[in-house]
């Protein structure tokens, strides 16, 4: 137990001076009141620290200093019998000659009273009620002056000696000479409190401030920590290490989890924030555990995860219970942890959705049949044609277009007729257990002839040199462009080169007068197309006057480059002698290309002087189109009839876009072979198609899959066999069931 600071007094006998002293706890005297008279009664206020004395001469409140701040002016000093003080009403009451009154602890002032009230002692309890003993009687009132209690004395009213009330609560404590009596809030007598006392009994008192929660030596008004756990050391605070909370987040260390946490963060009810926290307490925080809940005492790894809870492929699905184990991370499993693709339930390596047999871990793959010749997309220029493959001994029957076909061993041959344009041919078998199995090509009957175009002279047109040189189109039912591989171009009989349906003859000797020129083009089918004009040649005046290339002629250049060598010609008088600073207009009349480039003058058309050797020259950049001898400029000087034309060829750049040119969209049986090969075109920036251009097909969904082996190489056209429900596939890079082709170069006509 505690005493709490408080008051010591001694009275004198009547008309004698009080001396008034208060003490610490610690036994040092605070403050000291003398020469007020006699002592008749006292009241500590503990709310403000004060204390209000009635003497002979006055009732006045005293600090804690002990200077007087206030008084009861209107109350007779001689008239009080007794003083006590109530906190929850911060009321001061007065025992007078005939009545209770009430003042404000504070300033004195009378608030109410309790007329016909004849009290010798009273006391203040807990609850804001107050005790009186008049006479042979004990009493209660509430704040408001409502009597509860009214009973006789429970001691001889000749051995009442004192009254107080608890400070806790409503109860109050008796004193008789030798006797304690503790009454309950009702006014009924506690017997199990009822104490004899040995000797005379003075007088009561009860510390203002005790110390009964915690037990811990510290009063509870001082008492940081009002319920220190019983048995642990406190400091002067009256908190013990269980109770403080160093880091100030609200958490005492007793639940505090996570000691350290700054200042301000919102934490939970174990003090953590949720940086902290580390719900399953594997010593790392959630916010770091790729696996917060993992069960208590398993061990972990760096990411906070033990071995049942490990997900090595992100499926949702954990290492422990995933026959699949290498799932892309957010696809679509099932409970094993597989995909519709992944599963394989005969355990022979080959996915259910592209296994024909699923069930059947002896057989993976359909019965052998083939079509060996010819290779898909190969054109005719007759019909019928032959076509032969191989096939399983077990076949029990084979048709080709509906057509039964015998077999030969192994082997098989059949005639097969053509319409005019696409065909499919599909080979059909059934085994003798009733497996079916299928193949397609798809083949083009041509019966149509090139269209020849001739676009580097007109018929009729009048030359004044040679040899010339021959350019123009040639077209033909291919896909993609036509290039020397699907036809050939003969100009007078002498070879052309051919490129992306352009094509140059160089070098065609001309004689004075007319001379016909025959441009003759036969496709891969062997028909023929041709086309034919005059030209005639008249040899130039012997006038000395001249205009001729001398630089630049049939140069080469990826589209949109600019020509190595300028392309120059040169102007001679008729004295045969330079023509120095003679205006030559250049022009461009066939591709996209300029002239000029380099100068601020670069455009379409432009015109350059001769030097002191009468040479002009200007700079060509080419268009986007790829072609022999596709892109031309015309030198002209007015006054000179020569017009000669530079002539250059484009080549193509590398892929810029692929797109799919047939093949989509079909249809086929399950595990069987689609009729149609896939056909993409590589084009590059000038929507010029890509010879030699590698292209990857991967299967993306779908289950399907390529032929296995070397594929025919040329334009990219795998074929491909159906997976179970919708397939898909896609350009990708290489890899497992992914299959190549390089790019054949052979779209349609136009």
């Amino acid at each position: 137990m505690h005493q709490a600071t408080g008051v010591i007094g001694g009275a004198s006998g009547a008309g004698a001076s009080a001396r008034i002293a208060r003490f610490g706890a610690e036994g040092t005297r605070r403050a000291r009141i003398e020469g007020r008279g006699g002592v008749q009664a006292a009241a500590f206020v503990t709310e403000r620290d004060r204390l209000w004395l009635a003497t002979s001469q006055a009732v006045t409140a005293f600090d804690a200093g002990g200077q007087a701040v206030a008084e009861l002016a209107q109350v007779a000093a001689s008239a009080v019998r007794a003083l006590t003080y109530t906190g929850s009403t911060d009321t001061l009451w007065a025992a007078l000659a005939d009545r209770v009154r009430a003042f404000d602890a504070g300033t004195g002032n009378a608030q109410r009273a309790l007329d016909g009230v004849d009290a010798d002692a009273l006391a203040a309890d807990g609850d804001g009620g107050l005790w009186l003993h008049t006479g042979d009687k004990l009493r209660r009132f509430d704040s408001a002056g409502n009597r509860l209690v009214a009973r006789s004395l429970p001691v001889d009213a000749s051995d009442f000696v004192d009254l107080i009330a608890h400070p806790a609560d409503q109860s109050g404590w008796l004193a008789g000479q030798h006797q304690l009596v503790h009454v309950r809030g009702d006014g009924a007598v506690d017997t199990r409190k009822r104490l004899e006392v040995p000797g005379r009994v003075a007088s009561l008192g009860l510390f203002a401030d005790v110390d009964v929660p915690d037990g811990d030596g510290l009063p509870d008004g001082e008492d940081q920590c009002p319920g220190t756990p019983p048995g642990e050391e406190v400091n002067s605070d009256g908190c013990s290490p269980s109770q403080l909370d160093p880091d100030g987040d609200g958490i005492s260390n007793a639940v505090d989890q996570c000691d350290g946490t700054s200042g301000g963060v919102v934490v939970d009810g174990v003090g953590c924030s949720a940086a902290q926290r580390d719900t399953d307490g594997d010593g790392l925080s959630d916010a770091d555990d790729a696996c917060a809940s993992t069960k208590d005492g398993r061990e972990v790894d760096d990411t906070g995860c033990s071995a049942y809870q490990l997900d090595g492929d992100n499926d949702g699905v954990v290492d422990a219970n995933d026959a699949c184990a290498g799932s892309k991370a957010g696809a679509n499993v099932a409970d094993d942890g597989c995909t519709e693709a992944e599963r394989d339930t005969d355990g022979d390596g080959v996915p259910d959705i592209s296994d024909p047999f699923p069930d059947d871990s002896e057989r993976t793959v359909l019965p052998t049949l083939t079509i060996e010749s010819p290779q898909t997309l190969t054109t005719f220029g007759r019909s019928p044609i032959q076509v032969s493959g191989t096939v399983a001994p077990s076949a029990q029957s084979l048709t080709v277009n509906g057509s039964e076909v015998p077999v030969d061993g192994e082997h098989w041959s059949a005639q097969v007729h053509l319409e005019r344009g696409a065909n499919t041919v599909q080979a059909r078998m059934v085994s003798a257990d009733g497996i079916v199995n299928t193949a397609s090509i798809s083949v083009v009957l041509d019966m149509a002839e090139p269209e020849v175009t001739i676009e580097s002279h007109e018929d009729g047109e009048t030359v004044h040199s040679q040899p010339i040189a021959v350019t123009g189109l040639v077209n033909d039912i291919v896909r993609g462009t036509v290039q020397k591989e699907e036809v050939v171009v003969q100009v007078n009989g002498q070879s052309a080169q051919v490129s992306n349906r352009s094509y140059i003859a160089e070098g065609i000797a001309l004689d004075a007068g007319t001379n016909t020129i025959r441009v003759r083009a036969t496709d891969q089918a062997g028909n023929p197309g041709q086309r034919k004009i005059d030209v005639t040649y008249a040899p130039p005046e012997d006038s000395g006057r001249d205009l001729a290339i001398v630089g630049g002629q049939g140069q080469s250049e990826v589209i949109t480059g600019t020509l190595d060598e300028p392309l120059a010609v040169k102007v001679v008088g008729e004295e045969g002698q330079p023509v120095e600073n003679k205006p030559v207009v250049f022009r461009v009349i066939r591709g996209a290309g300029t002239v000029g480039v380099g100068t601020e003058r670069e455009g379409r058309g432009f015109i350059a002087k001769t030097d002191a050797d009468g040479i002009a020259t200007t700079r060509f950049k080419l268009g986007r189109r790829v072609g022999h001898g596709s892109h031309k400029v015309r030198a002209q000087v007015v006054g000179f009839e020569e017009v000669p034309v530079f002539h250059a060829t484009a080549t193509g750049d590398t892929p810029d876009k692929l797109s799919v040119h047939s093949g989509n969209n079909q249809r086929g049986a399950v595990h069987q072979r689609l009729p149609d090969p896939f056909v993409v075109t590589a084009t590059d920036l000038g929507a010029n198609v890509v010879a030699d251009a590698r292209v990857a097909f991967e299967v993306d969904e779908g289950g399907g899959q390529f032929p296995n082996g070397e594929q025919p190489g040329g334009q990219a056209h795998p074929a491909a066999a159906a997976g179970p429900g919708a397939s898909r596939a896609r350009r990708a890079r290489p890899r497992s069931r992914a299959w190549s082709s390089t790019t054949r170069t052979s779209p349609s006509r136009g």
